[in-house]
């Protein structure tokens, strides 16, 4: 037989009309049962006197609005009541849903039951917990503490050797981000700090009521050398190792010396005014170089001279040696005349040589005439010319600049065999051409697609052109011998420009022997 409870008793949030409430304080719970998955309240009641059916819908109406549940179902029996009180159990309450309705009775004197054990074991450990004291400015091991109530001893574990595992730990480092975060509409902190002792890293996290966060937000602060004390979790959202600090403390970062009896002089300094090659402002590195007892210091930043104010700023007892690490721009390659490893006089043999082409693109275009002559003592001794096929129709605009036709290149030789024919004639001469880039290029393209090795030195009579007529402004073939009084010749034909870049060089080899 199940204990019996008074209705109102265990209904307790109930409220109804007077007359319903005359009825119902003499009744008594025989038992009662919650269907969570239906959401429905069972229960058996024993009262003197049997309600009628409206009353009862009315009061079963009422229990399933303040409990919120979707029914509730009464077994009423007339039967004598007796006069002690005796609980029964009651199942757990249903969930809620929507806004919080009352819990039943029993439920709700149980949850608060244990609430207030909690509440009392919650400020039983308060009395014991770490209070929070701010660092303190006067000298002494005190006036180091950030953070919790005892000076901090013992040996820190690297970094790089901390696991969830070893709990509560103490580790040594620097400070390189701070994410402190403000939560809205509360009186509360997230701290966030990164230290590193350069094994490894970690993050040091701590949610904070009110004043309990001013130490952190107040005292910490990039660059500063810690001693931390704390516990090893995973933090929930991260999902990383992060450490729970119980203590934190400036700690005395140990600093590199220079113990050589003799001290150096660093002649090479690069600060961060030498963009992506260092991280060092140049006050510290001129600091720490008088530091160590250094009686100069070079800064020689890549191509800048903006470090050297700050370097006279800041040195006292040590002298700046101020420099600069310089670019060098090769401005001269594109005006050098000679190209190539050869060693002659000018009176030696050079082979003078002009080229016709289809076009301009030495891996596209072909050669279509090249004519020579050989430049010896200041003289015209010997020339050479030829025509070679394309093996293709010429473009009108070739034809037009040139004057050689497709009927001209009927039956001459093919690429291979007239510059073969060429280079024979040459026989490792010297070479010389105006624009010497252009008609070398070709040359050479068409050695490398028939395996014939070709490294003869040349001149280029343009750039020679540019540098001793400085003020003639243009320096085409024909404008140039024009300048210098040549005789008359037909331009854009290879034999013809040949020569007339050997009687170029007679008077200019004069003027650089004058």
């Amino acid at each position: 037989m199940a204990k019996q409870v008074p209705f109102m008793k265990l209904f307790s949030a109930l409220k109804l009309e007077p007359t319903l409430l005359r009825q119902v304080v003499s009744w008594v719970v025989a038992g009662a049962v919650i269907d969570k998955k239906t959401r429905v309240i069972k229960a058996q009641i024993l009262c003197p006197s049997l309600p009628t059916e409206q009353a009862r819908q009315a009061v079963e109406a009422a229990l399933a609005n303040v409990y919120q549940v979707e029914r509730v179902e009464l077994s009423l029996t007339a039967a004598a009541v007796s006069d002690g009180e005796e609980e029964i159990p009651l199942p757990e309450p249903p969930p809620e849903r929507g806004e919080p309705g009352a819990s039943i009775p029993e439920a709700c004197d149980a949850a608060q039951d244990v609430f207030r054990r909690t509440e009392a074991l919650r400020r039983e450990a308060m009395k014991h917990i770490q209070t929070v004291q701010p660092r303190e400015k006067s000298g002494g091991k005190k006036g180091n503490l950030i953070y919790g109530r005892r000076e901090l001893r013992g040996e820190p574990v690297p970094m790089s050797e901390l696991n969830l595992d070893m709990g509560t730990v103490l580790i040594e480092g620097d400070v390189f981000d701070i994410k402190h975060r403000k939560m809205k509409n509360r009186e509360a902190w997230s701290i966030n700090f990164d230290v590193t002792d350069y094994t490894g890293s970690i993050r040091v996290s701590k949610f904070c009521q009110g004043e309990e966060a001013k130490p952190f937000v107040s005292h910490i602060d990039m660059g500063q050398h810690l001693l931390i004390q704390g516990r090893l979790n995973i933090d929930r959202y991260t999902n990383d190792m992060v450490l729970e600090p119980y203590a934190i403390m400036l700690g005395e970062k140990t600093r590199r010396k220079d113990t050589a009896l003799e001290k150096r002089v660093e002649l090479h300094l690069h600060t961060t005014m030498s963009a992506m090659d260092a991280l060092t402002p140049t006050k510290e590195a001129v600091k720490r170089a008088e530091s160590w007892g250094h009686r100069a210091v070079a800064i020689t930043d890549h191509g800048v001279a903006q470090s050297f104010p700050d370097a006279w700023h800041s040195a006292k007892n040590i002298k700046i040696l101020y420099g600069v690490e310089a670019y060098f721009i090769n401005d001269m390659d594109d005006r050098v005349v000679v190209h190539g490893d050869d060693d002659g006089d000018f009176h030696g043999e050079i082979v003078c040589f002009d080229i016709e082409t289809t076009g301009l693109n030495k891996n596209k275009d072909l050669i279509i005439e090249i004519g020579a002559a050989v430049l010896r003592d200041g003289q015209v001794c010997e020339t050479f010319n030829t025509f070679a096929s394309p093996g293709r129709p010429l473009p009108r605009e070739i034809v037009e600049l040139t004057g050689i036709t497709d009927k001209m290149l009927e039956g001459a030789p093919s690429q291979e065999e007239a510059v073969n024919a060429f280079l024979d004639f040459v026989a490792g001469r010297p070479l010389a051409a105006h624009n010497a880039e252009f008609d070398m290029g070709f040359i050479a393209q068409a050695c490398r697609r028939m395996g014939r090795e070709f490294s003869n030195t040349a001149i280029d009579s343009l750039i020679l052109a540019q540098n001793l007529l400085p003020d003639l402004g243009k320096y085409k073939l024909d404008m140039v011998a024009n300048r210098l009084n040549l005789p008359a010749f037909n331009h854009h034909r290879a034999s013809d420009d040949a020569a007339t870049v050997a009687y170029m060089l007679i008077p200019f080899f004069k003027t650089l022997e004058g």
